[in-house]
């Protein structure tokens, strides 16, 4: 796999996280009409629902820098006086029944290829997290946290290793325990990163400490160290709006439009005005 498709690779996954604060809106627009005046939250979606796959994977190709415009990479060599046992690279590759023969193809290959660079240099940060990706994509979730958890030993405290390891914890390991330790990191590591956030705020809304304050919290915390993130003031709202707590509700989705007008997304504020209208 040469340079120009790892790039390519790193730009198409970072397009998924772009709009997410509008998806939010679409789905609370939506929902509201499809609900018959119910306050369910058309905002919540499945734990296991994938279409958030990949949002912490975009940071899995090295160190990212710079602005959308002018992205550079740069690699991380592995350690050379490791003492750590890698994973194998002749793991049994297995292709999910139900993937089309021609992506079958392509993975193979992208899976042959990164394999075969990882031979001439297994000190690749980046063909490691790379070929991780690949596992994860072909559903061999142990295989992915073999690598992440050696990179983690090996490198400790790369914010994407770290975020990989919680969402794989949460949505595919069902390790709910590790899933919030790997995220805790992650956020320590690179507070400034939303996806962290989101993803621990997730772990807490559906599957673990669900009887706690422990979602609502972990957005506070975000927009304490990332202040009038408009993803997470959305999200707060929605939260609020889900458990019938209008007046917080109406609050942040306030500080929402606000902060969409002075941020010059005019489309995004239309919507939250009709959001707080309706409330």
């Amino acid at each position: 796999m040469n340079t120009v498709q790892k790039f390519t690779l790193y730009i198409i996954v970072s397009l998924v996280f772009i709009g997410v604060a509008g998806v939010y809106i679409k789905n609370d627009l939506s929902g509201r009409s499809n609900s018959g005046g119910s306050k369910k939250d058309s905002t919540a979606f499945d734990a296991t629902d994938k279409s958030d796959e990949g949002i912490v994977d975009i940071g899995g190709i090295g160190v990212a820098k710079g602005d959308a415009d002018n992205i550079t990479i740069e690699p991380i060599s592995i350690p050379s006086e490791s003492s750590v046992t890698a994973p194998p690279l002749n793991r049994k590759l297995v292709i999910p029944d139900n993937f089309p023969e021609s992506a079958e193809k392509s993975i193979r290959q992208r899976i042959d290829e990164v394999i075969s660079e990882l031979k001439d240099d297994p000190s690749s940060y980046e063909n490691w997290l790379i070929l991780a990706v690949h596992r994860k994509t072909i559903n061999d979730y142990d295989g992915a946290r073999e690598i992440w958890e050696y990179l983690n030993t090996v490198y400790p405290g790369q914010s994407v290793v770290l975020g990989n390891l919680g969402e794989l914890y949460h949505l595919y390991l069902k390790n709910y325990a590790k899933s919030e330790e790997n995220y805790r990191k992650a956020i320590e590591a690179e507070p400034s990163n939303i996806a962290y956030y989101r993803g621990l705020f997730d772990l807490y809304r559906y599957s673990y400490k669900t009887d706690t304050p422990a979602a609502e919290n972990i957005l506070k915390e975000g927009l304490e160290k990332n202040k009038n993130n408009l993803d997470l003031l959305i999200l707060l709202a929605a939260h609020y709006k889900s458990g019938d707590r209008v007046t917080l509700a109406k609050e942040y989705y306030e500080k929402a439009f606000n902060q969409a007008k002075i941020e010059g997304r005019e489309d995004l504020a239309l919507q939250l005005k009709e959001i707080i209208d309706n409330l």
